[in-house]
C-alpha cells in the first residue's frame, strides 16, 4: 500500500507506551502496515513501557515489548504516537496537460461546440463537479456546462509565448503568400524566435 505517513517506519523504531489503549493499536497497525510481523500479540503490553520493531537478525525479529530500548537494536529510532501518526505532505501536481478535464483555478483555453460562434478562447475553471463544469471566459463572466458534453466542450493548455509568436509569424506569412513552403515557413518562425528577431505586438 502506499505510505500516506511521513515517517516510513522499519526495523529499530519503537514507542513510549504512554498513551491510551486506542492510540496504541494504531501505532501497532502503523508497525504492520510497514512491514513487521506480529512477533508478539497487540495488547500485549502490562508492564512495559515501550514497544516497537524488534531489529535482531534472526528470524524473530518482529512486533516486541520491552523496558528496555537495547533490544531494538544499535540503530533504534524512539517515536512518539504524534511522529508517528504524521501524514505526510500531498505531493504537488504537476501542471495539467490537457489529458483530462482541469482542475478548479486552472487558466487555459476552451471550445465550446455549443455556442453559436465557438472559437477558442481564454478561460479559469471556477468550479468542478460530478455533472457540471463553470468557467468564466473572455465572452461570458460564468458559464455552465455539462461534463456529459466533453469532448463537445474542449479544452487546451495556454499557448506559451514562443507557440503565440510563432503562430502569429505564420498567419503574416500566410496573409502576405509567402511562396515559400509551410515546414520552412515554420522552420524560419523557430530560428528567428531562437535569435531574440521574433516578439509580439504589446498587449498580444
Amino acid at each position: 500500500m502506499e505510505n500516506k505517513y511521513k515517517i516510513k517506519l522499519q526495523a529499530g523504531d519503537y514507542c513510549l507506551r504512554d498513551m491510551g489503549e486506542d492510540k496504541y493499536r494504531e501505532v501497532a497497525q502503523r508497525f504492520f502496515d510497514d512491514g513487521c510481523h506480529k512477533k508478539e500479540t497487540v495488547g500485549n503490553f502490562k508492564g512495559f513501557d515501550l514497544f516497537g520493531w524488534d531489529s535482531s537478525s534472526d528470524n524473530l525479529s518482529g512486533f516486541r515489548h520491552a523496558n528496555n530500548p537495547a533490544v531494538y537494536g544499535n540503530q533504534r529510532r524512539k517515536f512518539t504516537y504524534d511522529q508517528i501518526m504524521e501524514l505526510a505532505e500531498p505531493e504537488p501536481q504537476g501542471e495539467w496537460g490537457g489529458e483530462v478535464l482541469p482542475p478548479v483555478g486552472t487558466e487555459c483555453e476552451v471550445y465550446n461546440e455549443a455556442l453559436n460562434r465557438p472559437e477558442w478562447e481564454k478561460c479559469k475553471i471556477l468550479f468542478l463537479g460530478k455533472f457540471r463544469i463553470v468557467y468564466e471566459s473572455e465572452s461570458c463572466h460564468e458559464r455552465v456546462a455539462n461534463i456529459s458534453d466533453h469532448p463537445v466542450l474542449k479544452f487546451r493548455p495556454l499557448k506559451t509565448e514562443r507557440e503565440r509568436s510563432i503562430e502569429a509569424a505564420m498567419d503574416v506569412f500566410k496573409k502576405n503568400d509567402c511562396l515559400v513552403m509551410k515546414e520552412y515557413q515554420k522552420a524560419m518562425a523557430d530560428w528567428l524566435y531562437d535569435a531574440g528577431l521574433l516578439k509580439l505586438p504589446e498587449g498580444k
